[in-house]
């Protein structure tokens, strides 16, 4: 396992976002603004709640001021059994994301594309994958993610110019109101799921240039992604969209184009592509994290422990419905990702001001004595 640091371009990195975060929204968003929610309540809810995360990130990158550490060094820094505490609370929630993220994709893949197939047909293949990507490094492993972002982006094209003779623009009025209850609604969804930010805080101490605009470019690409693919959802299938568990399956699915026979197929290109990076991504936040828990002689043994734990999680989770829905309800259904962002970022800024009063103070009395 690559324990040292290993550097990262700007761009590398939000693409790595991003592709993160449209698994996000292929997987949750839909269903946050689907029953009752009006349209426009729930595309004002999920811009917002991206802004949101921007101005989180924006607080980080203030109290990081170009020091090269991630939040997991200021925890250590300022407090060590607390920073301790932290690090293995924050390894213990990637784990259990990476988990679920990991049984959200081969559950597509064994109830909507395979049904027939037995679950551990995808599951052993996938986790090959996975470890592979996680001892490549993440040097390596934003290289594929690069190439990931265009397949993608080239897939979705796809699957767009298929659809867009289907959209009626007349009907984006219907869908145009924007209500109070169903826009805090998606709000509070958006930054429930949003393990984008300890990605960012946890991964951050591998960009070769720390600048606020890593965050900037994020919420541009991400907000745009969405909305654009709500929107193209919305106007395409209308109230059908609100009861499909994937929308945007379901919408490359009804997509018709003279010169590909089966735009769904692409779908399948983008879910297999993303969910690699996604649940990458978790794992690799999750071995940095243990940087912080472990000293070195145990490192190497501690991330293979902990990769069989997620592993085995899976392989349970995955073939129960129930244990699936306990996961998620534990992963999704409580504020962790803002949580473990948030509040050691009060913190660090708490330690800041008392640091710098201090100084203050110390200095102000050295100028009388003098």
């Amino acid at each position: 396992m690559h324990k040292g640091i290993q550097y990262i371009g700007r761009k590398q990195f939000v693409l790595l976002l991003v592709l993160s975060n449209l698994f996000s929204y292929l997987t949750y968003y839909p269903r946050a603004s689907a029953g009752q929610v009006e349209f426009g309540s729930s595309i004002a809810g999920l811009v917002l709640g991206n802004l949101a995360v921007w101005g989180i990130g924006a607080l980080f990158f203030a109290l990081e001021d170009g020091t090269g550490k991630n939040l997991c060094d200021f925890m250590l820094f300022y407090n060590r059994p607390l920073g301790r505490l932290y690090n293995g609370l924050l390894a213990a929630f990637l784990g259990l994301s990476a988990a679920h993220s990991i049984c959200g994709f081969v559950r597509f893949l064994n109830r909507e594309i395979f049904p027939q197939s037995s679950y551990l047909v995808f599951l052993i293949p996938f986790l090959g994958v996975l470890i592979f990507g996680v001892v490549v490094g993440i040097e390596s492993f934003v290289r594929t993610a690069s190439v990931i972002f265009v397949c993608a982006a080239l897939s979705v094209a796809l699957i767009f110019f298929g659809t867009v003779g289907n959209v009626e623009p007349s009907a984006l009025r219907a869908y145009s109101q924007v209500r109070w209850t169903g826009l805090w609604g998606t709000f509070v969804a958006v930054l429930q799921s949003n393990v984008e930010l300890l990605l960012l805080f946890t991964l951050v101490k591998h960009l070769a240039q720390r600048t606020p605009s890593v965050f900037q470019g994020y919420f541009w690409l991400a907000t745009g992604g969405s909305v654009g693919l709500s929107l193209l959802v919305k106007l395409a299938l209308g109230n059908y969209a609100q009861m499909q568990q994937y929308p945007f399956y379901a919408l490359a699915v009804s997509s018709d184009l003279s010169v590909v026979q089966r735009l769904d197929s692409f779908y399948l290109v983008i879910w297999v592509l993303i969910s690699f990076v996604r649940v990458t991504a978790l794992l690799l936040a999750l071995c940095t994290a243990l940087q912080g828990v472990l000293p070195d002689r145990r490192y190497n043994s501690g991330v293979w422990t902990a990769l069989s734990l997620v592993a085995a999680l899976s392989a349970a989770v995955g073939a129960s419905s129930r244990l699936y829905e306990w996961l998620t309800a534990l992963v999704k259904g409580c504020f962790a990702p803002l949580t473990l962002a948030l509040l050691p970022l009060l913190y660090v800024f708490y330690k800041r001001t008392v640091g710098r009063g201090g100084k203050t103070k110390g200095g102000a009395r050295g100028e009388a004595v003098h």
